[in-house]
């Protein structure tokens, strides 16, 4: 994964470290990198705020302030996650045999959800604290507007087949799947 949390670009290795470099104002352009040593190597990041960054791998999820220091265990156990992503206050982590883990107070607490199917979860996209989309190794898109309680599947060309591996939001009714047919 790449991601920015405000003029922090960061990059995730299938190792233990995570890389960073300040971007420069005017240009764009990175300055120096530096690493940081994780408790693992991550499968996925959100940034929710600059100080706010959300890691997840195994069965553990993890929260940030500073990308240069290493992330803390919030939450874990269940199957392994390979997801994260969030809206407002809501962060969703979803894994291995429709595994969804989420917390509606900033990661106070966290609740298992009702899996939208028993298939490996492998992207999740957060719309609002409500309404999130899921999808994986099934190639079926899910959709809930109840926070998990109740899941659809969306449809989309070739369903049933391939797997998602990620969904993104352009706006609250337009979302872009990575369907491998």
């Amino acid at each position: 994964y790449v991601r920015i949390a405000g003029n922090i670009l960061f990059v995730g290795t299938d190792a233990t470290s995570l890389f960073y470099t300040v971007l420069s104002t005017e240009t764009g352009a990175p300055t120096t990198w530096n690493s940081v040593t994780q408790l693992s190597a991550f499968q996925d990041a959100f940034v929710q705020s600059p100080t706010n960054i959300w890691f997840v791998n195994g069965t553990s999820i993890y929260r940030t302030s500073d990308v240069s220091v290493a992330a803390t265990v919030i939450d874990s156990g269940g199957v392994a996650l390979y997801r994260v992503h969030g809206a407002d206050k809501t962060i969703v982590a979803v894994g291995d045999a429709g595994e969804v883990r989420y917390s509606i107070n900033n990661g106070i607490t966290w609740i298992t959800g009702i899996a939208p199917a028993a298939t490996n979860l492998r992207a999740i996209n957060v719309v609002t604290a409500r309404n999130w989309f899921t999808g994986g190794a099934d190639g079926e898109l899910y959709k809930t507007t109840d926070r998990g309680n109740n899941w659809e599947t969306s449809p989309i060309p070739n369903a049933g087949s391939g797997s998602i591996s990620a969904i993104v939001s352009a706006t609250r009714e337009v979302i872009w799947v990575a369907h491998n047919d």
